[in-house]
């Protein structure tokens, strides 16, 4: 390691990427790495831009792989995963690369992938060692991080399965599922507050501790949804999606409710419209009911016919746009009023109890449905 700043690094401190591939060319002694004042080295930089032959040639003459960049503590791992630069070969051919180290903003290099939503990345590190309980400088664990870009749609939730699946089971390794962030939460309550059904099921599935839970506050359900082009289709799909969540909840043993009145029955007669119903006819929720049958039954019958994730898997299909738009306002609230019910009844089940109770602190009208 050799100090001196070079035109490399005036060329990388400006993000001029053509021209450091074009320097590496002259700077081509791959046995001596050259570094500034702040511990940037030629190493880094080639991390950095992505030039993957270089970084090759500085690793097969010995270079360290974790060389630290002094005014950052970004060992090369963190400079490639920050600028989605890396191969596969690094973990293969220069194990053991230290794999848990922090940057100077607390992240280590799986987090700041699982961050990045680089998920072939993150499977890599986890399978070759890397902390599945790693803690960054708001105390999010990986846990944390994966539901929330699940729950802001940047990722499928078959991540979390895959994290299990290498961390628990292919590894043997035990998950801390009940850390808290900074804020206080677990990743199961993420999950909750995002209205990730499935995220819930499976923490749960895996140890998450349902006792602690505390349900988020409404304007935790209604944030991912702004923008929606569609605002009642948003809030129907908040509310298959809510109480997808609230039945896993409750058959797992969740208890905690308030006393809330009972929703009034809305009936139109909007959905007896010829139009309407030859395309909603065409609409099958199930195998066997159609949305223009749905809509009809009362919300009893419909709860043994239809279950939460019916509603959920067609809210986000693309059926929905089949309807008429000066209808779907209506057919929207109306089958939110349907589930809503549905769920009153699915409570006075569970708790053998004649009173109805809500999850949230005000109660549910077809006004804020």
């Amino acid at each position: 390691m050799l100090l001196r700043t070079t035109a490399l690094h005036r060329a990388a401190r400006i993000k001029h990427h053509c021209i450091v591939k074009v320097l590496f060319e002259i700077y081509n002694k791959f046995n001596v790495n050259y570094t500034d004042e702040s511990g940037l080295s030629h190493f880094h930089m080639a991390c950095m831009f992505g030039c993957v032959e270089v970084v090759e040639k500085f690793l097969r003459l010995r270079q360290d792989p974790n060389v630290i960049w002094q005014a950052t503590g970004d060992t090369p791992l963190h400079v490639a995963l920050k600028n989605r630069h890396i191969q596969e070969h690094s973990f293969q051919e220069y194990h053991p690369l230290r794999l848990n180290d922090l940057d100077e903003w607390g992240y280590t290099p799986l987090n700041l992938a699982l961050d990045r939503n680089l998920q072939v990345t993150a499977e890599l590190l986890l399978r070759y060692g890397a902390d599945p309980n790693a803690i960054d400088a708001d105390k999010s664990t990986p846990l944390h991080i994966i539901c929330k870009m699940v729950g802001e749609k940047l990722c499928e939730d078959k991540f979390l399965d895959l994290f299990f699946k290498i961390v628990v089971d292919d590894k043997n390794q035990r998950v801390h599922v009940d850390d808290r962030d900074v804020l206080g939460r677990t990743p199961l309550e993420l999950a909750v507050a995002y209205n990730l059904a499935h995220a819930v099921k499976l923490l749960l599935d895996r140890g998450a501790d349902l006792s602690g839970l505390v349900f988020p506050a409404k304007i935790d359900f209604f944030n991912k949804f702004f923008g929606e082009p569609n605002e009642m289709l948003g809030c129907l799909r908040i509310a298959s999606s809510c109480l997808a969540v609230i039945e896993i909840l409750l058959k797992k043993g969740y208890r905690v409710f308030k006393r809330s009145r009972r929703l009034a029955i809305f009936v139109k007669n909007w959905y007896d419209n010829v139009e309407f119903e030859k395309i909603a006819g065409d609409i099958m929720i199930t195998s066997s009911l159609s949305l223009s049958k749905l809509i009809q039954l009362s919300p009893k019958k419909a709860s043994g016919k239809v279950n939460y994730r019916d509603y959920y898997n067609f809210m986000h299909s693309n059926t929905v746009h089949w309807l008429p738009e000066r209808y779907r306002n209506s057919c929207f609230l109306h089958l939110s009023q349907i589930m809503w019910e549905g769920f009153c009844h699915l409570l006075q089940s569970l708790t053998k109890s004649s009173t109805i109770y809500e999850i949230f602190a005000a109660a549910v009208t077809n006004k804020n449905l």
